[in-house]
């Protein structure tokens, strides 16, 4: 029986409509889904990228690319924050939002060896903890829909489903934390 593939940037796609879809709902400018959109693409170039030097990136090198991701991300909760959300940091007159830059990288990065190193899944849970405690729901339900997507596709069938509810309730508690 033949296996159905679903490409993975087809996957990619998914988080990038999804987070846009969120922030269209709940009201936002374009130019906050705006951004969220433009880094979308530039995940979507970057993977490509990643694509046509598939075997040359060592998946350390991805995990750790990630990893500089998540921490980048996680400095915003060291900001002064804007009423309480702590998203952005103010570059002079800009207010850069890591997350929205970030999160389609990681998931990127990540894929490429999700499914050789839970510490892939690691990175991205860690990263859907700091949406919890930014609080951003719209960044942790594309950041889950993009997980579970990959672990669907790649993960081992043992921490298959353990995976898959980490990430819808890692991202059920942000959107209740709102």
């Amino acid at each position: 029986m033949q296996r159905f593939r679903v490409p993975a940037w087809l996957c990619l796609c998914l988080p990038i409509l999804i987070g846009v879809m969120v922030m269209v709902g709940g009201g936002a400018p374009v130019a906050r889904w705006g951004v969220h959109l433009g880094a979308g693409v530039l995940g979507l170039a970057t993977y490509a990228a990643l694509t046509a030097m598939r075997g040359r990136i060592v998946p350390r090198f991805a995990v750790g690319l990630a990893l500089v991701a998540v921490l980048a991300i996680g400095s915003t909760l060291f900001s002064s924050g804007i009423d309480g959300v702590q998203r952005w940091h103010e570059l002079g007159p800009l207010l850069v939002h890591p997350s929205a830059l970030l999160t389609p990288l990681a998931l990127v990065l990540c894929a490429g060896v999700i499914r050789q190193h839970l510490a892939a899944h690691a990175l991205l849970l860690g990263l859907q903890s700091l949406h919890f405690f930014q609080p951003d729901a719209g960044q942790a339900m594309a950041l889950a829909c993009g997980g579970v997507a990959f672990t669907l596709l790649g993960s081992k069938e043992r921490y298959r489903a353990l995976l898959v509810l980490a990430y819808v309730l890692t991202a059920a508690a942000t959107w209740f934390r709102v």
